[in-house]
């Protein structure tokens, strides 16, 4: 849930993105309070891709080792939950535990590279505010529309209203200002994301993600195909409809439905969880799960 407090795991990784974070405005900052110059902007850029490359790095392996924990963590509840219903373990075998790794990785280090993209756009808007000074008052009326699709709206007020250079680079920079200082430098989807805030979204419904797939595993060495949606408070329009209920793992059971895509998180920052259950359990609680 959006409130549920950070694991160990999670905070380590929010943290690096954060210092990432603080790192690339204070290059960009620097960047934006100085005269343009090509070499300083490729340096800017060259630094920036030092911060994301050890980013990469880092997250990679605190990733790793953090879903790790969240898999051995719901492996070993799920287990002891199995044998107080009656189950012995059958067989071994963690498959889930390869595939939550690699969709961490991936969707992490997919972001990570969407970082150096919108630094790049913010370089390039450095470079059109600093070609206004010099350039705005000689165009004829092709070059203005051209500069206009380049720098948008805001140059299409300052062509039409004939403002002076320095009162054009100020509002540039302004906006530019605006866009360091929000550090929504992910974006997914076309969608932009502040890169700690997605972080933590990320790592939470990634290890949701981890944790079923061990109940899922941790099940089918004991044989237990029933499982249990959690309950929780303030459940979302999206999961309420699914808490408490019953569903088969393998699909085959004659009373209860397949989990298949129902198996939580059904969407980012959820709660929920699968619980090893049992006909004998339902009976016991003298109640009729629904399907």
């Amino acid at each position: 849930m959006p409130g549920e407090k950070l694991t160990a795991g999670e905070a380590r990784i929010v943290g690096l993105y954060a210092a990432a974070k603080k790192r690339v405005l204070g290059e960009l900052t620097r960047m934006a309070i100085s005269s343009y110059n090509e070499s300083m902007a490729q340096e800017t850029r060259k630094k920036v891709d030092t911060i994301v490359s050890a980013l990469n790095a880092a997250v990679v392996r605190e990733g790793a080792r953090a879903v790790r924990s969240a898999y051995r963590g719901r492996t070993a509840a799920t287990a002891v939950r199995a044998e107080i219903l009656g189950f012995e373990e059958a067989r071994k075998g963690s498959p889930g535990l390869s595939e939550s790794l690699a969709r961490l990785r991936q969707y992490l280090l997919e972001a990570n590279a969407t970082i150096r993209r919108s630094v790049d756009n913010f370089l390039a808007a450095l470079r059109i505010a600093a070609g206004a000074a010099s350039r705005i008052q000689e165009f004829d009326d092709v070059q203005r529309d051209l500069y206009i699709a380049e720098v948008g709206e805001a140059a299409a007020v300052a062509v039409a209203s004939s403002w002076s250079r320095r009162r054009l680079t100020s509002m540039l920079m302004e906006k530019i200002y605006k866009l360091v200082e929000a550090g929504d430098f992910i974006v997914i989807n076309g969608r932009n994301y502040d890169i700690a805030k997605y972080a933590k979204m990320v790592v939470r419904t990634e290890f949701r993600k981890a944790q079923t797939a061990a109940a899922r595993d941790t099940c089918a060495r004991y044989e237990c195909d029933l499982v249990e949606w959690s309950r929780h408070a303030n459940a979302c329009e999206i999961c309420r409809p699914h808490e408490g209920k019953v569903f088969s793992l393998s699909g085959k059971d004659p009373t209860y439905p397949p989990l298949g895509e129902l198996a939580p998180p059904l969407h980012p920052n959820c709660g929920h969880s699968i619980l090893a259950t049992s006909r004998e359990a339902i009976g016991a609680r003298g109640e009729e799960a629904l399907a």
